[in-house]
């Protein structure tokens, strides 16, 4: 701001730091013009002379030249302490606060070389995109399967509630079952439970971890099935048994 210098800061932080002592000698101040008034009142209306009521006029200026003089320190003491130091709290070109300024980054841009590993292999023109690291959310391979609790990487203890979807048109049944490891095969899944109801946004299954076996990374997976056993959707999520 134009004029800005550290003295003029530091003044405005000291008046700033005093500003409740400054109100509160003005309280204190206004409760002693008070009593005053009061007294200079019960004085006037006992005055027999024209000089003692000249006094007491004369008095009664004296009280609203105060009171006036109160509410006019009160206003500049409002004005530096808030409105002033607010406004030499920001220097030119600080608008931004440093930390959350940003620089342009120089170098390779995000996305080419080894970080692309999705290709468009219909085209064969060798546009990438980037793959999402699938053990960061449920692997499901469509809305008919999805699970919605326990979360990723979610640390399980004691009854688990599994919560999610199971709602396929030709629903038979479900199963939830469990696996050691983030990345098992078919044959190392354990089923836990099967029901035969659809699902929607609702309680699926419930089990004990502590039955489960060894603390460590599990894979928890819904398969949706028709009528001959047969898969029709799943969805799995990469969890952790802590026992």
């Amino acid at each position: 701001m134009p004029g800005y210098n550290p003295a003029m800061t530091l003044i405005v932080d000291y008046i700033a730091d005093l500003a409740p002592w400054i109100y509160a000698l003005c309280g204190l101040s206004a409760l002693v013009y008070l009593y005053r008034v009061r007294s200079i009142r019960t004085e006037r209306l006992q005055a027999i002379f024209a000089l003692e009521r000249e006094r007491a006029a004369r008095a009664t200026a004296g009280v609203v030249t105060g009171v006036v003089g109160l509410l006019v320190v009160m206003g500049l003491t409002y004005m530096i302490s808030n409105v002033l130091a607010r406004a030499m709290e920001a220097e030119p070109g600080s608008d931004i606060p440093a930390e959350v300024r940003t620089e342009p980054v120089s170098g390779p841009a995000l996305g080419t070389g080894a970080d692309l590993n999705l290709v468009d292999e219909t085209t064969g023109t060798g546009q990438a995109a980037l793959q999402p690291d699938l053990r960061n959310v449920p692997f499901c391979e469509d809305e008919s399967a999805l699970l919605s609790s326990p979360a990723v990487a979610a640390e399980l203890a004691g009854t688990v509630a599994v919560q999610g979807t199971a709602a396929h048109e030709n629903l038979a049944a479900y199963d939830i079952a469990i696996a050691p490891g983030s990345d098992p095969a078919d044959q190392d899944f354990t089923s836990l439970g099967r029901a035969y109801n659809k699902v929607r946004g609702g309680l699926l299954w419930q089990f004990d971890a502590t039955s489960i076996g060894l603390s460590g990374p599990y894979t928890l997976r819904l398969s949706v099935l028709d009528a001959e056993d047969a898969v029709l959707a799943t969805c799995s999520v990469a969890v952790r048994i802590v026992n």
